[in-house]
């Protein structure tokens, strides 16, 4: 079933506004692509550069860690910095059946952060390079740099979808 079976909406009307008609009943296989945002409009205008500062803050605290340890505070709040719950009802993502997601637990958040201790010293540091951190990291594809993106920006598609739906 549609989105706009569901709520009894034109899907016509959602095509001509840009509006995404997704099966309500399992994930859609779309991610958030975190490189698009810089053209962002609407909601999305200046989302980029929250992403980016989450992530500058993420960096400041890893170039502190003095062990890949939970008892040292810098890495420690770093790994607590990249978790995210995946945010329910987005309909994006890979899973087969339902909706559920894993988003980025304790376990994975502690492999980016040490992958990334590995990796900064070796690169001249941008924002944008933990975008690309998925690449260097087993277990981080689309589907969860998707649900970090979601999580950082859960207010921007709060209002983007109030919006809409008032539109519809």
């Amino acid at each position: 079933m549609y989105f706009n079976q569901l709520f009894g909406v034109s899907a016509i009307k959602m095509r001509k506004l840009g509006v995404f008609n997704g099966n309500v009943k399992t994930d859609n296989k779309m991610f958030v692509d975190p490189k698009l945002l810089e053209d962002a409009k609407d909601e999305f205008l200046g989302a980029h550069g929250d992403i980016t500062r989450h992530f500058s803050a993420v960096v400041e605290l890893i170039k502190k860690v003095k062990t890949e340890s939970p008892k040292d505070p810098y890495f420690a709040a770093a790994v607590r910095a990249m978790r995210f719950k995946e945010t329910s009802n987005t309909g994006l993502g890979c899973s087969a059946i339902g909706k559920d997601g894993n988003g980025i637990g304790q376990v994975l958040a502690t492999r980016i952060v040490k992958q990334a201790i590995l990796i900064l010293p070796h690169v001249d540091f941008q924002p944008e390079v933990l975008e690309m951190i998925g690449v260097f990291t087993e277990g981080l594809g689309c589907d969860r740099i998707s649900d970090m993106i979601v999580a950082l920006l859960k207010a921007r598609f709060v209002k983007y979808t109030s919006r809409v739906t008032a539109e519809l």
